[in-house]
């Protein structure tokens, strides 16, 4: 539910907001506050490993949209833009690699769990052939 409202808010913010982009800024950033501080008060995940890598996901998006400071008619450098914008695919592949890699992780240690089971169930099996 608190997520579900979380993101009607962002998008109201791009959508009714688009002219006003420090609101939009000051909207998504104190989201993103608001959501690292209820998962770490409620901790709505069942596993510790879920809550961890829920704010570790806010506070990457919270980067991301520092990032778009830059991106504005605000700064005029066009080399600094070109830098920035390396920087945010950086932090996007980082995000990216992360939580693909745990959930590689998860599934190769479930896979070796079932080999483990395979392979006392076909010891078990053996030992009642012979």
């Amino acid at each position: 539910m608190v997520f579900g409202i979380r993101r009607l808010i962002y998008a109201f913010a791009v959508v009714m907001c688009g002219e006003y982009f420090i609101l939009q800024f000051v909207m998504l950033i104190s989201l993103c506050l608001a959501g690292i501080i209820y998962q770490n008060y409620f901790l709505p995940f069942r596993t510790p490993h879920l809550n961890n890598m829920e704010i570790f996901n806010e506070v990457c998006f919270i980067g991301c949209v520092y990032h778009l400071l830059v991106f504005t008619d605000f700064v005029d450098g066009a080399d600094l833009k070109y830098q920035t914008g390396w920087s945010m695919i950086m932090l996007t592949l980082l995000i990216i690699a992360v939580n693909v890699g745990m959930i590689l992780f998860k599934i190769l240690r479930q896979i070796g769990a079932l080999c483990g089971r395979l392979k006392r169930k076909i010891d078990k099996q053996r030992v009642k052939k012979e």
